[in-house]
């Protein structure tokens, strides 16, 4: 997934099965990688973007309010 920004909603990504590495912030991009049974709360207006951090598919749900 490209970089981008839910603006003034907040995010909560759940992992579901491997691994998926999430990089987010602003100048210098913070990096977290999320596995299946993990979450991370990006508050409103964080640039982030999802990349498979797997050799396998990696799955995982994003929740937007």
């Amino acid at each position: 997934m490209p970089w981008h920004s839910t603006e003034r909603r907040e995010e909560l990504l759940l992992g579901l099965a491997g691994c998926v590495r999430v990089e987010y912030g602003k100048a210098r991009a913070r990096r977290m990688t999320l596995a299946a049974g993990q979450a991370l709360f990006l508050p409103p207006g964080t640039r982030h973007r999802v990349v498979n951090a797997s050799a396998r598919p990696a799955r995982y749900v994003y929740v937007v309010a």
